[in-house]
This record gives C-alpha cells, structure tokens and sequence, in this order.
C-alpha cells in the first residue's frame, strides 16, 4: 500500500515508522527476513530500539528453560522450549549509534507462515532482543539461561534503585556496549535485573 507522508508516498512494505534518539518519528527501513534452512531465517539490523525491547520484555512468558556449555573457545545450546510451528532466527546487527555489530539466536514466537507470509507484525520491532545468546565484534559472547521466575517464586530485581533490564535482554545489551567480559560485568552490576513479568 503507497502512503502520503510529508509531500511523497512510501510503501508500508519496505518501510515502518520507528523514533530516533531524541522520540522523533521517523521512517526506517523494514529487516529483510531470508529463509537459510527449513526453520531457521536470518535478517540483518542496520538500527533497532530499546524501547522496543523492554515493551515485550514486560509481556513475555517463558514456556520453558535452557542451557549452556562451554569447552575452550566452543559453546554449546540447548533451548528446552516447547515449540511447535516457531523458527529461530539469525539475528545480525551492525555497529552504530556507539553500539557494537552483532550476531545471536533469537528464539522467536514468529512462525513459518507468518515470516513466508511477507507480513509485518511489530514483533520484528522486538526481535533484535529476542535472543539467547550473542558475539559481538570485540570477540564478547554472552548467552542468558531463562528460568521462569514463576518456577522458582517471584523475582524482584537485583538493584530495584537502578535501571531496569529484563533477563532476556542481558545478551543483547552486553553485546551491543561491553568491549571485554570485564566491561559486561561493571554493566550488569549497575543494572536492575529483573525475570520476565516481575519487575
């Protein structure tokens, strides 16, 4: 659909309006979802916003838990997830704005008719911080192991003066701001950290 904005018309396909820094409106452009395998996508980020992120984080309900494993430089993942017609997706960004270029899985609620569909959903707004785990390009990797908070009683947070990070968002925020595993450490300590729905 062609849409008039400011004297010329965009094609809501390619384009979705979005904020800059400062709570502008803008127009950006669309990701670009690629089907690699069945079941698993990739789509490339040239910007995203944090806000974005923490909107979803306040809504998400694990359905499940995960786990790591590291020996030497490897790392191995397991997502105990229940799943049925969801995907996982290879999420890239690049560097910008002071932040790092990225690359994580995100362990997405899009389905396979949803993505081949074409159709926006505000979803892919969120995406970028949907992921269990991240390198970035200083070499930092960071993987967050989700346990719903209702398993194991109510989480608060772990600094309730500071500002807030939902769990599911510590790979990307690590990635995107810390140059060594020492930074991703002074980070986190000045951050509330809070599981999913308890704030």
């Amino acid at each position: 659909m062609k849409i008039p904005c400011g004297g010329f018309y965009y094609d809501d396909n390619q384009f979705a309006f979005s904020k800059d820094n400062t709570g502008r409106i803008t127009l950006k452009k669309r990701p670009i979802v690629q089907k690699v395998e069945d079941w698993l996508y990739a789509v490339d980020y040239d910007t995203y916003d944090y806000a974005d992120g923490y909107e979803y984080a306040e809504r998400f309900r694990p359905n499940g838990a995960c786990s790591a494993v590291k020996v030497g430089d490897l790392v191995g993942r397991n997502l105990d997830w229940y799943y049925g017609e969801e995907v996982e997706v290879l999420v890239k960004t690049k560097a910008t704005q002071g932040r790092h270029a990225t690359m994580g899985i995100s362990h997405s609620s899009l389905t396979k008719a949803q993505i081949e569909s074409g159709e926006w959903t505000d979803y892919y707004n969120a995406l970028p911080f949907m992921i269990s785990d991240c390198l970035n390009d200083k070499g930092v990797y960071a993987s967050s192991n989700i346990v719903p908070s209702g398993d194991k009683g109510a989480t608060l947070g772990t600094n309730p003066d500071k500002q807030s990070l939902c769990q599911i968002m510590i790979p990307r925020f690590v990635c995107d701001y810390a140059d060594t595993a020492k930074d991703a450490i002074t980070l986190l300590k000045d951050m509330n950290i809070f599981a999913p729905l308890n704030k």
